[in-house]
């Protein structure tokens, strides 16, 4: 599992759309006419979205949070829930297929 893609993406991305509709609101286009967005204007709504996903992460933690509620936090001396999330992960066949179906190289 991603951590970045469970929690950053979605929030990411709604930032931006956010951003996008309060500009577009305020855009005067003409019936079937279209909408030109600066490319510069672009980078600074993904900036600013950053910038408020950041802020969000650093009162709620949300990360540390999936870190841990997915086995995967570096700080833990036995990997137990990560074996407990990959054994939840087992009941669906979907995963499980994925599972069974993966080698992994021997790093020891």
């Amino acid at each position: 599992m991603q951590i970045c893609d469970l929690y950053v993406n979605r929030p990411l991305k709604a930032a931006i759309k956010k951003i996008f509709m309060r500009w577009k609101v305020s855009q005067t286009i003409p019936p079937g006419g279209k909408y030109k967005v600066d490319r510069v204007q672009v980078i600074q709504w993904v900036e600013e979205a950053v910038s408020m996903v950041n802020e969000k992460q650093n009162s709620d933690r949300k990360i540390e949070y999936m870190f841990k509620r997915l086995g995967q936090d570096p700080r833990q001396p036995s990997n137990q829930a990560f074996q407990e999330h990959i054994g939840h992960l087992q009941e669906n066949e979907l995963y499980n297929s994925l599972l069974l179906n993966q080698t992994a190289e021997n790093l020891v």
